[in-house]
């Protein structure tokens, strides 16, 4: 597998501006070749079809993976989303709008 993504059409955020990203994958063979940037500009060109701005991401704690979505222009979540915080309250909960 080179990558993959899913998002979920279930409205987030205050405003309901949100979609939350619920898998992204880029295979170890190819990380570092730009095909998560270029998977993940694509997630962010879906969101006007679904009436979305930005992601909610729920991401494991892991630097590299953190670290690639600040790349990203994503942020922590000023308030996490609390359904999905109850659910995986150890991990790092961001959001990235749409530019």
């Amino acid at each position: 597998m080179i990558a993959a993504a899913a998002l979920d059409t279930l409205p987030r955020g205050m405003n309901g501006e949100l979609r939350q990203l619920l898998f992204f994958y880029v295979g170890a063979g190819k990380r570092g070749q730009g095909w998560g940037r270029r998977l993940f500009q694509y997630a962010l060109h879906q969101l006007p079809e679904m009436g979305a701005s930005g992601l909610y991401i729920s991401s494991i704690p892991n630097k590299n993976t953190v670290d690639f979505y600040l790349a990203q222009g994503c942020r922590l979540a000023d308030k996490p989303d609390p359904a999905l915080f109850a659910l995986e309250p150890e991990d790092i909960h961001l959001v990235c709008h749409r530019l």
